[in-house]
């Protein structure tokens, strides 16, 4: 598998930085991620198509959104993500735990009838 990150050496020794990438240049990636994302959409939320604003834990503040979210194998690419306003990427996520959690419940639920 091809690293999404350029390779990545010190001036000094030559050797490779860890994992291949110097320190915060995933949190720099991703941030380049949600600028190109906001210019694609118009600096527009993906979902309530509110415009978004850049002031920090402001409901309508801009926030990367994961299309096939990292957990369950999505990767940080210009096709997979969006951007969110705040507001709509945490009541996406909170919605997705409660699903997750209904369907262990459920699944926990016939195993114990299928035990009886």
């Amino acid at each position: 598998m091809t690293s999404l990150y350029p390779s990545y050496r010190c001036e000094h020794c030559g050797k490779a930085t860890r994992g291949g990438r110097p320190n915060g240049s995933l949190q720099r990636w991703r941030r380049k991620l949600l600028h190109l994302a906001r210019q694609r959409q118009d600096n527009r939320c993906c979902w309530c198509h509110h415009e978004m604003i850049d002031v920090l834990n402001d409901p309508a503040s801009a926030t990367l959104e994961h299309i096939v979210l990292l957990s369950e194998g999505g990767e940080d690419t210009q096709e997979n993500t969006k951007a969110a306003c705040k507001r709509c990427n945490n009541e996406r996520h909170t919605a997705q735990r409660v699903e997750r959690t209904i369907a262990a419940w459920e699944s926990l639920a016939r195993l114990g009838e299928a035990a009886e």
